[in-house]
């Protein structure tokens, strides 16, 4: 109390004492420095700031208590519906959404799109993605390389897959089409104003009237009006070609199409003079391998030009036809040809000749889908969606005077995969296109092409999910406020990544992209494990083989494979993985072994030492285990296996370490039932409890197994909506005694619920909902939760070592920290509002730290060891 007072008097004092100064320094400065000498002003500025920092160092106190809290995931929801991170306070309260999954450049699948320009940006849609998984509408910055959304399909209210794109209309507005969705799921006709970044449906295709499957885009024709076809629909069911007049709004429909005479399945439309447009079906005609068709908007009149005819010919035009300032018509057919990979054509409208110029190939190119461009040098350019060294489609150019196909690109899957669309060109004179696969996210890319340097540059991966999607497991707990977990995709490879979350600043730092042979939770789902050794270890079921036993060094971000699971009698497929008091690693697997049914296993970490113990026999023992063993209070190992036993309904297991010896506890049948697919906790001593899936009221139990009576208590049933159902993994038994679970489905919302957070007390048998999961902040939790104490920042020192020193203090540009330990640490740097100014890892002895860039002031520093010690020195920064 004394201290108390003593400090606060300080506090006045010093108040008092800056307050003073500052009323001199500014009677002074009236006065003006004719009286008084410059040296003696700077003099006086230089106390009172001295004053300010003694002041600073006396006020400036942040709360040294600790936090206890709740973190957790859930596997989707949220603005991606990729998963997010959240926590509570420590009894379940006041959720928090601290991390939402996400993509970069959301959208996904550009289909058969020609990107649009317009005042320097180049627009275009994806067939799939954004918010409703319907496609959106982009721009892209060819000179920022900046990417936005700019319209998420709805179904109903604006379409559902827009596959051909946009085209600018003369009155400064956007037209396109989409294959489904609107009032018939039909497809739509929409209008996409810029200026006011509005959507706005224009047409709702109704199949027997106006066509269906709109593969096609409109064209506006030289009298204004917009011309179209539809895949399917109209009196034959064959497609249609309709008008569409902006002005007065106003649709109708011109032709039917019947099959042999005409075609059927038309797909693109090109105006080869004033009136005149010209066509292609993809089948019908005399072949029924498609048609070339002429139609004359002035007489309404369909007439068929050419029958195209497989191997001679090509087959199959699709989306292809082009005006060549030759005046001929320019086109590529999707099959056909002397290879069956389509063919690169040329029509002459004056003579009506057809010529075939270029079979493809799966050597050079094959099965295009978009069309040709003729680019401002006179070559032709395009697009295969196979083909090529990788066979993921190629770019190749086409000389129309000498005849020359050029393969220019081999696409490779990271530079794009299967372009369907075609080029455009920039009025910076490069082309530019998209990939329907391929890339970062495997969802498409936008390329720039040079056809000067023949330089290919991919701009944007679209729907790329870079810091990882979709959580299978929870986190687990490292050191100083930090938690680790792994995603079951995204990341560079599309396979995943491993995340560091740091509770403190609520910053997620990605560690490692997972790719094919190391995709940790594709197949299994397994938290990782935080060993004492401060490494990550954790399992990995490959597609190919029985999963491995992997190591993560966190100071060198390190993958290693300890343990390759490919001989069966040693156990395939490993579960989730714990440490015991012994500093060993213990797990599962979920079969291989003698019985082919699973094997419990010891791995030493120290000696890289791997040990089969047992050897489940899948009827006494039980088999297929699927979780993670417990240790409890007595230092045995506990588990559930979901098959075998009396009652072929599981067991619940002991097994000791110290004497490798394996005990059956329990038998699981239908009114006593156990869980292969959740692990156990302790509470109190000797009272284990878990849950299972699908008993009760179908909804799940809550079970107690005692293990000094050995006995087996059923103690909760969940039910749809209070508790909800599914729960996962294991409880979590806070410092303060109680239990929190989450359940994966139900709630509120019933059947179709995201999951709850639930409460559950032993002693008075009693269910809590402590939160009801949504979409919007995170749907199905999974793993179970962890408990966290942050260390708030404060001027006093936590768990003070006295072993971190710096110099000097106060300090102008370079700041020495020299360390009596060894072993490497990070540093955090808060200014006086608490706010994190720098943040570096894997700091070593006698590091220097640049802080010139720093405003002058006072700074706490915070060190954190790798063993989770935390000291914090203040210093002042000149």
């Amino acid at each position: 109390m004394v201290a108390l007072k003593r400090l606060n008097s300080l506090k006045i004092k010093a108040m008092k004492s800056l307050l003073t100064n500052s009323f001199y320094i500014q009677t002074l400065m009236k006065i003006g420095d004719s009286i008084w000498p410059l040296k003696i002003i700077k003099y006086l500025h230089m106390k009172i700031k001295l004053h300010a920092i003694w002041l600073a160092l006396l006020l400036f106190q942040f709360s040294t208590a600790q936090t206890k809290e709740l973190f957790g995931v859930t596997s989707s929801g949220g603005v991606n519906n990729l998963g997010t991170i959240f926590k509570t306070d420590i009894n379940g309260d006041n959720f928090t959404v601290l991390q939402e999954l996400k993509y970069k450049n959301e959208g996904d699948h550009p289909d058969n799109i020609k990107l649009c320009e317009f005042n320097g940006l180049l627009y275009g849609t994806t067939y799939k993605g954004g918010k409703h998984d319907n496609g959106v509408i982009f721009s892209y910055n060819p000179i920022t390389d900046e990417y936005l959304k700019l319209h998420d399909f709805e179904s109903l209210s604006s379409g559902d897959g827009p596959y051909s794109g946009l085209i600018l209309a003369n009155n400064g507005k956007m037209y396109g089409t989409t294959l489904y969705g609107g009032l018939n799921n039909l497809g739509t006709l929409f209008e996409y104003d810029v200026v006011t970044n509005t959507l706005t449906k224009k047409l709702d295709f109704d199949g027997v009237n106006m066509g269906n499957m709109i593969y096609a885009n409109v064209i506006q024709a030289s009298n204004g009006k917009l011309y179209g076809l539809t895949n399917r629909g109209g009196l034959n069911d064959l497609g249609v070609l309709y008008e569409y007049d902006y002005t007065t709004e106003t649709f109708s429909k011109m032709i039917d199409f019947d099959g042999a005479n005409y075609g059927r399945s038309p797909n693109i439309l090109v105006e080869v003079e004033n009136n005149v447009l010209y066509g292609t079906c993809a089948s019908g005609g005399i072949n029924n391998n498609g048609t070339i068709f002429e139609y004359n908007i002035t007489t309404n009149i369909v007439t068929k030009k050419f029958d195209f005819a497989g191997v001679t010919s090509g087959s199959v035009p699709i989306l292809s036809l082009m005006l060549s300032s030759n005046g001929s018509l320019y086109g590529l057919t999707r099959d056909g040809g002397a290879n069956m990979r389509g063919v690169l054509y040329e029509y002459n409208i004056n003579t009506e000749t057809f010529t075939k110029k270029m079979d493809l190939s799966t050597e050079i190119g094959g099965t295009p889908g978009g069309r040709l461009l003729e680019a401002n040098n006179g070559k032709f350019y395009g697009l295969t969606n196979l083909g090529g060294l990788n066979n993921k489609g190629v770019v190749f150019e086409f000389d129309p005077i000498t005849n020359v196909y050029t393969k220019k690109i081999d696409f490779d899957g990271v530079s794009g995969s299967q372009p369907n669309g075609s080029f455009m060109q920039a009025t910076n004179g490069k082309l530019y296109a998209t990939t329907r696969g391929g890339g970062l996210g495997n969802s498409g890319v936008l390329f720039e092409y040079d056809v000067q340097t023949n330089f290919f540059e991919k701009k944007i991966d679209f729907n790329y999910a870079d810091m990882g999607s979709n959580f299978r497991a929870g986190f687990t707990k490292g050191s100083s406020n930090t938690l680790y977990i792994t995603s079951s995709g995204g990341g560079v490879y599309g396979y995943g990544t491993l995340l560091e979350y740091h509770t403190t600043d609520n910053s997620l730092i990605k560690k490692y992209d997972f790719s094919f042979d190391e995709a940790p939770q594709n197949s299994t789902d397994a938290s990782l494990l935080y060993a004492s050794n401060n490494k990550i270890y954790g399992v990995s079921a490959h597609y190919s083989g029985g999963g491995e036993l992997f190591e993560f060094d966190l100071q060198t971000n390190t993958y290693t494979t300890k343990i390759s699971f490919n001989n069966p009698v040693l156990g395939q497929n490993p579960t989730e993985l714990i440490e015991a008091t012994n500093g060993k690693i213990y797990g599962m697997t979920g079969n291989g072994g003698v019985n082919n049914v699973g094997v419990i296993f010891e791995y030493d970490f120290v000696n890289d030492v791997y040990l089969k113990l047992f050897d489940f026999d899948g009827t006494n023992t039980g088999g297929y285990p699927l979780k993670a063993l417990f240790q409890a209070s007595n230092q045995k190992l506990y588990g559930m296996l979901p098959s075998g036993g009396a009652n072929n309904l599981g067991v619940l297991f002991e097994f000791d370490t110290a004497t490798n010896t394996f005990t059956k506890k329990f038998d699981f049948s239908a009114t006593n039932p156990g869980n292969g697919q959740a692990s156990l906790i302790e509470w109190g001593t000797g009272l284990l409890y878990s849950f299972t899936n699908s008993q009760g009221y179908d909804f799940g139990t809550i079970f107690e197994y005692n293990l000094n009576t050995h006995s087996y208590t059923k103690k909760i049933d969940f039910d749809l909506i209070s508790t909800g159902y599914f729960p996962q993994y294991r409880f979590l038994k806070t410092s303060e005694n109680k239990l929190f679970g989450l359940n994966r489905s139900g709630g509120t919302a019933g059947i179709g619920g995201s999951g709850v957070l639930f409460e559950y007390n032993p002693t008075t048998n009693i269910v809590l909902n402590k939160l009801n999961f949504s979409s919007d902040f995170g749907s199905q939790p999974v793993g179970s939760l962890v408990e966290v104490l942050t260390y708030p920042l404060s001027t006093e020192d936590n768990n003070k070592l006295k072993t971190i020193h710096i110099f000097p203090n106060p300090v102008t540009d370079k700041l020495m920290i020299s360390s009596k330990s060894s072993e490497t640490f990070h540093i955090e740097i808060y200014n006086l509002l608490g706010e994190q100014v720098i943040y570096k890892q894997n700091v070593n002895n006698n590091d220097e730290l640049k802080i010139a860039h720093l405003n002058s002031g006072l700074y706490i520093l915070k060190v954190i060891s790798k063993s989770g010690n935390i000291e914090t020195i203040k210093f002042i920064k000149n």
